[in-house]
């Protein structure tokens, strides 16, 4: 169904897809690894049917982090976010 309807977006004139994942950060343990991979595994697949059909994607990782999340511990969660989607990615549209 997305490959249809990116097909469709890309015969109506859109060449660009953006994919926007939001990622809660606050209590301990979150965002969980699995929590992670799953959000980088849904933008690998996502770019890879869009890719396919001509469009150039855009991947939007957003951390939510709450008052009490420190900066540093913001920051270790981001590159762990943005590493795995990014290293998804890449195997994904190698092709």
């Amino acid at each position: 169904m997305l490959g249809q309807r990116c097909a469709a977006y890309y015969k109506q004139g859109a060449r660009f897809a953006k994919w926007r994942a939001v990622i809660k950060i606050g209590t301990p343990g979150t965002p969980s690894t699995t929590a992670i991979m799953e959000n980088a595994h849904g933008l690998a697949r996502y770019a890879q049917i869009a890719q396919v059909r001509g469009a150039c994607v855009m991947g939007d990782v957003v951390l939510v982090r709450n008052g009490l999340t420190s900066t540093c511990l913001w920051r270790v969660l981001a590159n762990r976010c943005y590493k795995a989607g990014c290293a998804l990615c890449q195997v994904a549209c190698s092709d």
